[in-house]
């Protein structure tokens, strides 16, 4: 209604049990007095507050150099925030109170932030990084900052993982980092140390392992491309298939926190197994390399050296499988056998026993007609019908075919040592 209302005490965030005095409201709303009520640097000094709602806050004491030890009586602020004046009787003046100029940087600096590796100390493309205003170091630039407190600014590293941000002048900041694969990191810096040096370098701590796995034959070390690879993950439960590629290698991003079971696997070969426990002291090298050898099985169908009835001389059809027999010696020189000779239940015990005998002879006696050594074949024994293979027993009706099964020579191998290979026989 164009009338004055009455005055109303602004309350004790602005008042004081001494002197408030020359207040002034700037652009933007806050309100700068004078006061030797709420401590500072002596006399009367510079304070301000701000409006919030219906009640006042007291930013603070604008600190120097705006304050000194001696009465700092008024000021103003100008437009456009950065400049003003003030009236002080401080040391220096011409007289009691003069009045100065004063002028005040708000325009804000560029801050370069990068973040790294922490062990290596390879620049980390990707990373987003959070920075939020937790406080300032003087009201001025709390007052005048761009920044909205309540509000972090998320910003993302390029390709050469850095990042380039305007910050406020004398403020602090919490600053979050994060990237897949690493563990977040949580500190606090100010607008300085943002700024003193070309970069403001953030390392990053690994959660996450790569590993580089090759499968390769024993003994040789010649690759195994497509082989099968099955991982593990011991402490989550989960289950991983992959497969070698023409090389024979894989790769895998592994949980630092994480146990694992690694299996390679390829048909004809026996697995190998790797576990990866610990992981968190190998975490820092970013990647491992690791190898898993498998061992070509030797599949040996050990021939059954039939016999004719009552009869220890070789068939013809049991020396094409002895020769068989002959190869497989003679490619696998480590490799020894004993010849164990069995004759069907027909005769007596005693005559299969001789029959059997002379059926074990005959068989190792072929094998060094063809060039293996009498070492390799220790042992040539007949044990008569004690180990028939079927019902075939005295006394039993049995078709011709059905005794016939029983009069066998069985080569078992008692010694194997090749590199890269594993013996896996067919039958005994």
């Amino acid at each position: 209604n164009g009338q004055w209302g009455a005055p109303k005490n602004l309350g004790p965030q602005v008042n004081s049990a001494g002197n408030e005095l020359f207040p002034y409201v700037d652009a933007r709303g806050n309100l700068f007095f004078s006061s030797n009520g709420h401590g500072g640097l002596g006399g009367l000094d510079f304070f301000v507050a701000r409006r919030e709602g219906e009640t006042w806050t007291l930013v603070g004491n604008l600190g120097e150099p705006f304050n000194s030890p001696a009465d700092d009586v008024s000021i103003s602020v100008a437009p456009s925030l950065s400049e003003g004046y003030l009236a002080s009787d401080r040391q220096g003046g011409l007289g009691k109170d003069d009045l100065y100029h004063w002028e005040y940087d708000l325009s804000p600096v560029e801050a370069t932030l990068v973040a790294v590796d922490g062990q290596s100390g390879a620049i980390l493309p990707e990373a987003q990084i959070n920075l939020k205003v937790t406080g300032y170091d003087n009201p001025m630039a709390q007052l005048y900052s761009p920044w909205n407190p309540d509000e972090p600014q998320a910003l993302n590293t390029g390709p050469d993982g850095k990042v380039t941000a305007l910050v406020p002048r004398g403020a602090r900041f919490d600053i979050q980092t994060e990237k897949p694969g690493f563990q977040t990191d949580q500190r606090s810096a100010d607008t300085e140390s943002l700024t003193a040096e070309k970069e403001y370098r953030i390392p990053l701590n690994r959660t996450t392992l790569a590993l580089d796995g090759l499968v390769v034959l024993e003994g040789t070390n010649d690759p195994v491309p497509l082989a099968g690879i099955t991982i593990v993950d011991k402490t989550s439960g989960e289950k991983h298939r992959l497969d070698t590629d023409g090389e024979g290698s894989f790769r895998f991003e592994l949980d630092c926190n994480h146990q694992y079971q690694i299996t390679a696997f390829k048909d004809g070969h026996e697995e190998s197994r790797l576990s990866l426990d610990n992981l968190l002291e190998r975490c820092s090298e970013g990647t491992i390399r690791e190898v898993l050898r498998l061992k070509q099985f030797v599949t040996l169908n050990l021939p059954k050296a039939l016999f004719d009835f009552d009869r220890s001389d070789i068939r013809p059809d049991a020396a094409q499988a002895l020769d068989k027999l002959v190869a497989i010696l003679q490619k696998y020189p480590s490799m020894k056998i004993e010849v164990h000779a069995h004759t069907d239940s027909r005769g007596s015990e005693a005559y299969n026993e001789g029959l059997s005998q002379r059926r074990a002879d005959s068989v190792r006696n072929y094998l060094l007609g063809k060039g293996i050594a009498p070492e390799r074949v220790p042992v040539a024994k007949g044990w008569g019908e004690s180990q028939l293979l079927n019902h075939c027993a005295d006394g039993v009706p049995c078709s011709r075919e059905e005794h016939a099964q029983n009069r066998r020579a069985e080569v078992r191998i008692v010694h194997f040592e090749e590199p890269g290979k594993i013996l896996k026989p067919a039958n005994r």
